[in-house]
């Protein structure tokens, strides 16, 4: 069964169309007319992540932690690395982090 977003019935109701990812999160693919949707990229663009796997991690050996497990962290707070896989690695301060997993399919 897919993961899916909270907004997902205002997706659907604005003619969304879907793609499942490879973690199981059913994503927007786009909306029914592409072109207003190019132009109002121009604009501002947003994307719903809300259905994709996601976890954090906070306390004083989290850092060590994260790095025995074979994860790269970022050097400093407010950054953020891709791993290999394509997952998102955010520091968020000394010692949290947050991990958001790949969003390819």
């Amino acid at each position: 069964m897919a993961n899916i977003s909270m907004l997902n019935r205002l997706h659907k109701n604005n003619n969304a169309t879907f793609v499942e990812l490879a973690n199981n999160a059913l994503v927007v693919a786009q909306y029914q007319d592409l072109s207003k949707e190019k132009e109002q990229l121009t604009k501002l663009g947003l994307i719903d992540l809300s259905a994709v796997a996601r976890i954090g991690f906070k306390g004083s050996d989290t850092p060590e932690w994260l790095s025995a497990q074979g994860i790269a962290l970022p050097n400093n707070p407010n950054q953020a690395k891709r791993l290999d896989d394509a997952t998102l690695v955010a520091k968020l301060s000394t010692n949290e982090y947050y991990l958001l997993m790949s969003i390819y399919f």
